[in-house]
């Protein structure tokens, strides 16, 4: 089986790339590189070969190449889309070629977190697509009413992002301090990640804390100013994206995870934090609660005011030494979970068994 994947980018949290977790450690993207690559990767034992097609800026180039791919491709293979603007390219190549491949299309986000235009394109998807494939239940439910729910009722499937938790195992928190202090929270600084609600809450806190908040957005310098009218500019820090191959250690140095988000498809950065043993607070969203439900460590806030959260806060933080260090038992309980690479990567492997068949 040989399968082809079409991702938007080749930044380490591209949708498709990033939850594919082994090849962050072992294929040397180069994020400068403004047109169409092509990786050649072959995963672990019994798995399909996959090649990678990236395109940033070039659909016309992106349609050629993948044109040319399926005139030479075999019988057993797949392409599998991860982008609604590439998934119609995908489709007119499909079409010229004469060549009846089966398409996986997966969606990444919730419906909300889609323009007027990208919904068009995601309609076509669900329309041509073999098999529609979410990341998390919720992004699931988003879709699943309406026209939506008429075409995908019998070709949908959840899989959730996968991480690779072998790898996190040897970045496994061991060291917990006596008090909290230092807070991190990975976060694209947009409107859907309600930072400004973060900050109202640390403004209303009763201990000493450093939050730190690495990301970037086109709300950074309105938040900026932010900080600085509560005069918070000591204590809350806003620092630009860690790059993947720090960023478990940066993880490690911190006490507690936090994320306020209205919503998400299924957030990596909080499963990866989890897995390190970190504990977290996190807002009352179903994608969120759903890695609530396999690891006890995250806890997710029932309300939307401030005040409650700065209590939830000043409570969890007073009593920080009975709240950690997390259990090597509940840590393996959630490594076993459905949001190990390992399960995700055998799920992806039926769905492309079944599009072969479709």
């Amino acid at each position: 089986m040989e399968i082809l994947r079409i991702i938007k980018g080749t930044g380490s949290t591209s949708a498709g790339l990033n939850n594919f977790i082994y090849t962050r450690s072992r294929l040397n993207l180069d994020e400068r590189q403004t047109y169409l690559e092509l990786f050649n990767y072959n995963f672990p034992e019994n798995s399909p070969k996959f090649n990678f097609i990236s395109a940033k800026d070039s659909y016309i180039r992106l349609t050629k190449i993948v044109f040319q791919w399926i005139r030479k491709a075999t019988k057993d293979s797949v392409i599998h889309v991860h982008s609604p603007a590439l998934i119609i390219f995908t489709i007119i190549a499909k079409y010229l070629s004469f060549q009846n491949i089966p398409v996986i299309f997966s969606i990444h986000n919730h419906n909300r977190n889609f323009g007027f235009i990208q919904k068009i394109f995601i309609f076509a998807g669900f329309i041509f697509a073999s098999r529609v494939v979410f990341v998390s239940n919720d992004s699931h439910e988003s879709f699943n009413k309406g026209l939506y729910k008429r075409i995908i009722q019998n070709k949908s499937k959840v899989i959730t992002n996968g991480t690779d938790f072998e790898q996190i195992k040897t970045f496994k928190k061991s060291r917990y301090k006596k008090h909290c202090k230092k807070i991190i929270s990975v976060s694209r600084l947009v409107e859907q990640k309600n930072i400004f609600f973060m900050i109202d809450v640390f403004s209303r806190v009763n201990f000493n804390f450093m939050l730190n908040i690495y990301g970037a957005g086109h709300l950074q310098k309105e938040l900026e100013n932010y900080i600085k009218s509560k005069k918070l500019e000591d204590s809350i820090k806003l620092y630009k994206p860690i790059e993947r191959k720090n960023y478990y250690k940066k993880l490690q140095e911190h006490d507690l995870y936090i994320s306020t988000s209205d919503w998400e498809g299924m957030p990596q950065a909080l499963i990866e934090a989890a897995g390190i043993g970190l504990p977290c607070i996190v807002s009352n969203i179903p994608s969120h609660c759903e890695i609530a439900q396999e690891a006890k460590h995250v806890k997710c806030c029932k309300s939307k005011n401030s005040i409650f959260w700065a209590n939830i806060l000043n409570e969890f933080c007073e009593k920080y030494s009975d709240n950690v260090p997390i259990s090597n038992k509940d840590l393996e309980n959630f490594y076993s979970s459905k949001f190990s690479a390992k399960k995700m990567h055998f799920e992806y492997h039926r769905v492309y068994k079944f599009g072969l068949k479709y």
